[in-house]
Order: C-alpha cells, then structure tokens, then sequence
C-alpha cells in the first residue's frame, strides 16, 4: 500500500478515548508513517481545508510531547499527498454522489470517497452513516470505472489489516 485515504473521523478518533482506548488507532497511523504512505487529496484542498477546520484548534492545544499530537500534525501538514482533481459530474461522480447524498453525506464525504476511488486504493473512515454502510454500493461504483483495487475499512479493520500483517 503506496497511498491511502483517511476520513477525518479517524484523525479526530485519535484523541478520543472512547474511540482509541486499545491505541489501535494511533498505532495504525504509527505504521502508515513508518511505511512512508502516501495520503489521498482533492487537487482543490477540499480534504486539507476539511483536516484544518476540524483538527487545527486540537493541534494547537495538543501536547508537544504527545505522539498522538505529532501523528495528528503529520496526517494534517506534513504527510506526503498525492492529489487528484475531482469531477463529481464524471461517470465515477454520477454513480458515488446521489447514494451518498441520500445518507445526508456533506460535500467533503463524496470528494473524499472520489479521491480514494480514483488513486484505487483504500480509504480508513470511521464514519458510519455516510461511508462505511455503503461500502458495497461504493465499491460496485469503484469496480464498474475499472477500480478493483478500492475498499473502505473502519480504522479497526485496517488496523488488523495493516498492523497486524
């Protein structure tokens, strides 16, 4: 695995106790840094702009010791991206948006599954309502523009996925 998407649900997972109690979170970011992974972003700074708006007062207010707080700094401005220009009105687009957009998925939800569909490659969400429950719909989208290689995973999943391999 060269690249991965990571919904920001997961980053903000990190911090919290009821979500990363086991550490199995911070220890999949840990390995993802360790592998030299390469984060999935939209051309347009969508994700970025999504990670800042949501994550940047915990950076700040984090610990500087805290190596969740440098993993959390990595993910958001120092892990290496690879970029891909979004077109939700594209064949991938046209079949993604509309099954998304009947969960309530924001905006940021569709671009993120868009950009992880594109690279091929898997994309580590925590968000339920909006990604994870339509992963068999996403991943039929996925297959039928000729991305076979394109799943999604709770960071659970890939934690015993990546971790534990």
């Amino acid at each position: 695995m060269s690249t991965c998407t990571i919904d920001t649900s997961v980053l903000e997972h990190l911090l919290n106790p009821d979500w990363n109690g086991d550490g199995h979170i911070h220890d999949l970011l840990n390995k993802l840094i360790e592998i030299g992974v390469c984060l999935g972003r939209d051309s347009k700074g969508r994700i970025q702009g999504e990670y800042r708006n949501r994550l940047e007062q915990r950076i700040l207010e984090a610990d500087e010791a805290d190596s969740s707080a440098l993993i959390l700094r990595w993910a958001v401005l120092y892990a290496p991206t690879e970029e891909i220009d979004v077109n939700l009105s594209d064949a991938l687009g046209k079949c993604i948006e509309p099954k998304m957009r009947t969960r309530g998925a924001e905006r940021s939800d569709q671009v993120i599954v868009y950009v992880a569909i594109r690279l091929n490659a898997p994309l580590i969400s925590n968000n339920t309502k909006h990604i994870n429950d339509l992963r068999p719909q996403l991943r039929k989208c996925a297959r039928r523009q000729g991305y076979a290689d394109f799943d999604v995973f709770t960071s659970r999943q890939a934690f015993t996925k990546i971790v534990n391999n």
